[in-house]
């Protein structure tokens, strides 16, 4: 059962912070290089601050046939974050 619990508590943290970010991300307006990164992310181009493997990735979620291109990158920075968080716990406790 302990097991679990050290599984349970960094999931529920990661998942709640993740829909936290998803509420508050911005559907279709873009700021500064965020532009860059989801042009870069639809015809897998060259960003000015190279980021291939985030390009590269976050063009499969491009492919998503629901929202806008700049929502779909965002689902793909949110799911980084969570997961983030989540190996950030399982580092520290």
């Amino acid at each position: 059962m302990e097991r679990y619990k050290e599984q349970i508590i960094p999931l529920g943290l990661s998942l709640l912070a993740g829909v936290i970010y998803l509420y508050t991300a911005a559907p279709s307006m873009a700021w500064l290089d965020a532009l860059n990164f989801v042009d870069a992310s639809v015809t897998f181009g060259v960003t000015l601050p190279s980021a291939p493997l985030y390009v590269f990735l976050s063009h499969f979620f491009t492919l998503l046939p629901f929202g806008s291109a700049i929502f779909r990158v965002q689902l793909f920075s949110v799911l980084l974050a969570s997961a983030s968080l989540f190996l950030l716990y399982r580092i520290i406790v």
